[in-house]
């Protein structure tokens, strides 16, 4: 007779708090991330302060002096950084931008 496994209710964190670190993957309800080098970041909610990330996908995306490759998400904040391609429902820009796909953006300088 074979137990059972009880499935997890989530299984990825709810919070994940980040501090002058480097990861290759990060998925979470909530990640918070300062002078972080993250590769593939997955969560509803993401807050990135002086940090780099390869590729980015969330709910809500706020980043300050902040470095982005590739993101999606359906809320978009950026003050004085870089994104190079993003694709949002809303962004508000305040930096550098390559790219920019939105249903409603607002892009200064």
């Amino acid at each position: 007779m074979e137990a059972e496994i009880p499935a997890l209710e989530n299984e990825y964190p709810e919070v994940v708090n980040m501090h002058e670190t480097e990861a290759a993957s990060v998925q979470a309800e909530l990640v918070r991330a300062s002078a972080s080098q993250i590769k593939q970041l997955s969560a509803q909610e993401v807050d990135l302060r002086d940090s780099v990330a390869v590729v980015v996908n969330a709910e809500t995306v706020n980043a300050r002096k902040t470095g982005v490759a590739h993101l999606e998400a359906g809320n978009f904040t950026l003050l004085d950084g870089t994104v190079l391609v993003s694709k949002s429902n809303t962004a508000s820009l305040k930096g550098r931008a390559g790219v920019v796909i939105a249903d409603t953006a607002e892009i200064e300088n």
